[in-house]
């Protein structure tokens, strides 16, 4: 956001000294608005060395004085403009020195007075006249800053910071807003104010804010938390992407995207992460990685957002090895991983919860035994790290996290602390509608999915994998784990592929089929004790540099499932 300059220049190179009608009468009209019957439009005035002029408006029940005390500020008559509002033009004559030099201006009128303090640089300029100086409350709040310039600004501020539009007559003010400190720590950042044309004249603010200081916090069950959860979300190809955050193609990951996915309705997020492609040799994860993934979790737990923090695919480090059988090195590194990880969230409560691995490549029964063994190593793990950890909620994945194979073979490891294992598995059935992008030998690309969505004639229509394959696959999941107060974590979802080469008639078919798929699946899976978290790439439901919504109809297709899906228990 760029503020005007807090007095009106005009064209300086011909020494005209005019103030344009439109800016004028605008600024007139915002000082009508201000509360109280002697109201002068500006606290401060700066100058730079040329000769130069703005307007000054006043509010007044009678016609206001307006004098300087310095020779080199000259004040044209005051004039009235409507019903107790006045206007002069407040001059500064050019400035020979090459120091700055200081002035006031008194206004008074019916016995008020108030006093503009003005200065004029001898050098382009920014000036601080107020900011903060103590700490900020670790809770939200707000703050401003009030400043001078020579010029135009910019402003930049902390990912902590917001700065707000401004509807100040008095446009020398700059209006903040900040984010709860969830971080544990004292938290510090920086404004810089800086002329547009020329970003080397700047002044710094320091901020500084207090921290929230963490009680343990109330135990909960996977089922209580499970419950607690009305519609989650992935923050997809971003902190997993190999290569860093941005990759893959998604911006930063910024608090007005994650504001955005608590107003669409979402109250759970999915992080995954890439841990071991940020972790030296000798398995110590990289300091500033850590920093950034804790920045991004205290995000979302300031939004009152669940989080599931996970291990993902990592370049296969670790999933694509377990067909190789168990490896006491591998184990060792997720020990450390999960030890360094446990250690920097112990203080978080128990909204955040783990998930030790994503899609375990694990095909048969003897894979699933490997897996559990790994996955015992990272529940030994987290326990041993303490605080809130030793009862924090732990998600296991079920093998390849197929729903048949999490039902058919596959042992859950074993947990110290009753009750805070859930369970995760994926879904993408049938791949012909959800994801395949172009028919293969094996089979068409399905356009249409849903018994009210077929299109007469068409060799589009899904054959298999309809509502009723949904409702039969979500039901193993509550008879093997949810009907055993074991809670399953739906951690991907989505039907994510658009169709190219369609009649508007069948376009519109495939994007309701689409919002229809997401629906279903999003209420069976919490009908049967499964929590649904739908995989969102950048830009598929949100705009990720402003958390607008970017396609309504399958976001109104996940939040009307997830209205209509009851969990059973």
């Amino acid at each position: 956001m760029k503020p005007k300059n807090i007095f009106l220049v005009s064209l300086l190179a011909l020494g005209a000294s005019l103030v344009s009608c439109a800016d004028k009468n605008e600024y007139h009209q915002n000082i009508t608005y201000q509360s109280g019957d002697f109201v002068v439009g500006k606290s401060v005035m700066v100058f730079g060395n040329d000769a130069q002029s703005t307007s000054l408006s006043i509010k007044a029940q009678s016609t206001p004085s307006v004098v300087s005390n310095s020779d080199w500020i000259t004040i044209s008559a005051v004039e009235q403009e409507s019903a107790n509002i006045y206007s002069c033009t407040v001059s500064a004559a050019s400035n020979p020195s090459y120091t700055d030099r200081t002035g006031t201006i008194t206004v008074t009128a019916a016995g008020q007075s108030e006093t503009i303090n003005v200065t004029q640089t001898g050098n382009p300029t920014v000036l601080i006249v107020s900011a903060p100086t103590d700490n900020l409350s670790a809770e939200a709040g707000t703050f401003s800053i009030t400043y001078g310039a020579t010029g135009d600004v910019t402003v930049t501020t902390p990912s902590w910071v917001k700065q707000e539009s401004s509807r100040s007559y008095d446009e020398s003010v700059l209006n903040f807003s900040y984010y709860a400190n969830n971080t544990g720590e004292l938290r510090t950042g920086e404004i810089v104010i800086a002329l547009a044309d020329n970003e080397s004249v700047s002044q710094t603010v320091a901020l500084t804010q207090a921290y929230v200081e963490r009680q343990a916090t109330e135990s909960r069950t996977a089922v209580e938390i499970a419950s607690s959860i009305y519609s989650g979300v992935n923050i997809g190809n971003t902190l997993e992407a190999t290569g860093g955050e941005t990759a893959w193609g998604a911006p930063k990951i910024n608090t007005d995207y994650i504001h955005g996915i608590k107003e669409a309705g979402f109250n759970a997020v999915r992080i995954p992460v890439a841990w071991s492609d940020n972790m030296s040799a000798d398995n110590v994860i990289d300091a500033s990685w850590m920093a950034r993934v804790r920045e991004v979790v205290d995000y979302c737990l300031a939004e009152d957002l669940y989080v599931v923090l996970n291990d993902h695919w990592d370049s296969g480090w670790l999933e694509n090895d377990i067909p190789n059988g168990y490896k006491e090195e591998k184990a060792a590194r997720l020990e450390a991983m999960w030890t360094q990880i446990s250690e920097q969230f112990a203080d978080c409560d128990q909204r955040l919860m783990f998930a030790g691995l994503n899609e375990p490549n694990a095909e048969n029964s003897t894979h699933a035994a490997t897996l559990t063994q790994y996955e015992q190593v990272f529940i030994d793990a987290v326990r041993a790290t303490g605080g809130n950890n030793l009862d924090r909620v732990l998600v296991v994945q079920g093998p390849s996290t197929n729903i048949d194979s999490s039902v058919n073979f596959w042992n859950l490891p074993t947990d110290a602390v009753a009750d805070r294992l859930m369970v995760e598995v994926h879904y993408y059935d049938p791949w012909q509608f959800t994801g395949l992008e172009a028919d293969a030998s094996w089979g068409k690309v399905w356009w249409f999915w849903g018994a009210d969505n077929h299109v007469e004639g068409s060799d589009r229509n899904a054959t298999w994998g309809e509502e009723s394959y949904v409702d039969a696959q979500m039901g193993k999941m509550y008879t093997k784990f949810a009907s055993k107060n074991i809670p399953v974590i739906l951690g991907e979802y989505a039907a994510f592929t658009s169709r190219s080469g369609l009649t508007d008639e069948e376009k519109e078919m495939n994007l309701k089929s689409r919002a229809y798929w997401n629906e279903y699946v999003s209420m069976t899976a919490k009908n049967n004790g499964c929590v649904p978290f739908y995989w969102e790439c950048s830009g598929d439901i949100f705009n990720r540099n402003n958390g607008s919504i970017t396609n309504q109809q399958l976001l109104d297709g996940i939040m009307a499932g997830s209205a209509a899906g009851t969990y059973p228990f």
